[in-house]
């Protein structure tokens, strides 16, 4: 049984590889205002950070180990998401789909590397990106052969699409349109389209009553239901497409003013000077699944009634009635061309452009058609894929790729992720790894870990190291404003960051999963500053024992503050016994030393003094308030 079950694959981007979802139970927090996440985590959905739902902290541990010591692979991820951008959806347009299927699909090059790639690694691979591999590979044996079979009906269907013949006669040689015939067939792609909306009669839509019975949105998804069948039926071309007239003129300029040794019109039109008069001709032009022909067929300044053979390709329509106008055409076609026969001074015209320009008359040209492709081809793709034969096999393509470019973007996200972390280490020159859970055992264990609470002040971080913190206390003491209570802050604020998942600023970090973290940190709060203190007290000791002794690890600042030291010093006792006694995992600092040597010496607990740079080494430390006033300069002033 797969671990993953995905209802909707249309999905968010989140989700798959990285749980979001509000029920993932997390870390409780205890006095939550003296705990700050770190500030360089930002507040998006990828994080849903400080967790103690121990399958998905597991998975994403998994998950972000794996790409963190694949940086080939992080980089080949964010190119299959640049390339996948850019394919993500069918093609629907003029200018990419048959250059899309045209070799070997683009969709499918990419499943497959990706898929090669994944095999390579597959013992090493984590459980959520096996089940993406293997669901790849059942996307690309279901829909891989099924697209393509889609792909060369919709190809022989658009060559079907439409079929135009006629005559398009030109002013001045300046490629000036004058008049046109055109005969022709067009096919339902461009008939009818998904956004199409027959017309019903003004009064259905003028008088309410009709509205109120529904009347009105029968009449038109009657309208348009038969708008839909009649456009499955040829359809006859009688006005000129002016998208037609756009391709040929411009297919005409470049044929008949790219000259054999000329390249301007300057010499066509002085011939025609010389010769006082205007002449138009005719261009006799072909569309069909072959693309746009044409071809010079007259010069238009005769009297001369002898017949030109006209040869158009063959026309059809689906009934009688559509036959009629289609074959006055043609006649009228004939006509037209029988008062147009050259005569000699149109023969001298011809002969000219015959000698001086690339444009024989006679001669069959192929030319370019985007606006002609746009209106009568291209426009009616989706047509094309709703069809009956394709419908069912577009929507689980459209579906699956809207799947995909979810799973990538949100892996591309994961490794991000780690480039920023990476970037915010190098910045600040300090280690990075991704944090270990132990299999067994309690407790967190670091080594060299960044004081990050620090983060963003401005000032040179020295990572420091600790014994293992695992039911015992560590009492830290030294130097004021050498960084203790930062210390403390940022062991809580690493435990967070991999209980979330994510990378740890340490050389090395080992940790079992907590449900509870707490601290006893500022004086915010109403009352003063003991009163905060026994408050806040109070609600750790109270909430602590709610769950395993193992379970917890807490950090509390500056014991015994805010009061006489006898009487910090007899609270101290009474809290630091409590602690000891329930096996709780503590980090506390204090300025009463005899409070320190009690819980080095009654309590067992580990005393570490901090040094210049805020380093720690074992024993007991005092504040050193002399070397701090002098520091400060505030010995000059004091008598």
């Amino acid at each position: 049984m797969k671990e993953i079950t995905v209802k909707n694959r249309n999905c968010g981007s989140y989700g798959y590889f990285w749980r979001n979802d509000p029920d993932l139970k997390k870390v409780t927090i205890l006095n939550p205002e003296d705990f700050k996440k770190p500030d360089f985590i930002s507040d998006s959905d990828l994080v849903q950070g400080g967790l103690c739902d121990h399958k998905e902290i597991i998975h994403r541990n998994k998950m972000m180990t794996f790409l963190f010591d694949n940086p080939k692979l992080r980089e080949k991820i964010s190119k299959w998401s640049d390339i996948n951008r850019s394919i993500s959806s069918l093609p629907k347009s003029e200018n990419n789909f048959l250059a899309y299927y045209e070799k070997k699909n683009p969709h499918w090059q990419l499943i497959e590397e990706i898929i090669v790639d994944l095999e390579k690694r597959k013992k090493d691979l984590p459980l959520r990106i096996e089940t993406f591999l293997n669901e790849l590979k059942d996307y690309r044996k279901k829909l891989f052969l099924p697209e393509k079979d889609m792909a060369e009906r919709v190809k022989a269907k658009l060559n079907q699409t439409t079929q135009m013949d006629g005559v398009i006669e030109f002013k001045d040689f300046r490629c000036k349109f004058e008049n046109s015939t055109i005969i022709g067939q067009k096919a339902f792609q461009a008939a009818w389209s998904p956004n199409y909306s027959a017309h019903i009669p003004s009064f259905l839509r003028k008088w309410k009553i009709f509205s109120f019975f529904g009347i009105t949105k029968l009449a038109q998804r009657i309208a348009d239901y038969n708008a839909k069948v009649s456009a499955k039926k040829s359809a006859i071309i009688l006005n000129f497409p002016n998208s037609l007239i756009i391709d040929i003129e411009k297919g005409l300029k470049e044929i008949l003013y790219t000259g054999k040794k000329t390249t301007s019109e300057a010499p066509l039109m002085k011939f025609l000077a010389l010769k006082k008069q205007h002449f138009n001709f005719g261009i006799q032009f072909s569309y069909g699944e072959s693309g746009l022909f044409i071809k010079p067929i007259y010069v238009n300044k005769s009297e001369n009634n002898d017949e030109i053979p006209l040869h158009f390709s063959k026309y059809s329509a689906w009934n009688h009635n559509k036959k009629k106008p289609i074959v006055r055409a043609i006649e009228k076609a004939k006509i037209d061309f029988n008062k147009t026969i050259g005569l000699q001074k149109a023969q001298e015209v011809i002969d000219f452009i015959n000698k001086y320009s690339k444009l024989q008359f006679g001669v069959n040209y192929g030319i370019d058609s985007p606006a002609t492709n746009r209106d009568f081809r291209w426009n009616f793709l989706s047509n094309i894929y709703s069809s009956d034969e394709n419908v069912e096999i577009y929507i689980k393509l459209r579906n699956e790729r809207a799947w995909f470019f979810s799973r990538l973007e949100e892996i591309l996200e994961l490794c991000n992720k780690i480039s920023n972390f990476q970037s915010v280490a190098l910045r600040n020159n300090l280690p990075l790894c991704m944090p270990k859970i132990k299999n067994s055992g309690t407790g967190v264990t670091f080594l060299a870990l960044a004081p990050i609470d620090m983060m963003n002040q401005g000032k040179k971080m020295f990572p420091f190291s600790f014994p293992s913190i695992n039911g015992r206390m560590i009492c830290l003491t030294g130097r004021h404003g050498r960084g203790k209570s930062v210390a403390g802050n940022s062991i809580l604020q690493s435990l967070w960051l991999a209980q979330s998942g994510l990378p740890v600023f340490a050389e090395s970090f080992e940790f079992d999963i907590k449900d509870v973290i707490g601290a006893i940190v500022n004086d915010e709060g109403e009352g003063s500053t003991a009163t905060i203190f026994l408050q806040k007290a109070k609600n750790l000791l109270k909430n602590i024992q709610k769950v395993p002794v193992e379970k917890s690890l807490i950090f509390i600042d500056e014991i015994g503050k805010g009061t006489q030291e006898d009487a910090g010093m007899k609270l101290g006792v009474r809290l630091l016994k409590t602690i000891s006694k329930n096996g709780y995992s503590a980090v506390f600092n204090t300025q009463i030393m005899d409070l320190a040597n009690f819980a080095k010496n009654d309590l067992d607990a580990i005393c570490l003094k901090v040094e210049n740079n805020h380093q720690f080494s074992p024993g007991i430390g005092e504040g050193g308030m002399e070397d701090l006033i002098k520091e400060i300069g505030l010995d000059k002033y004091l008598s």
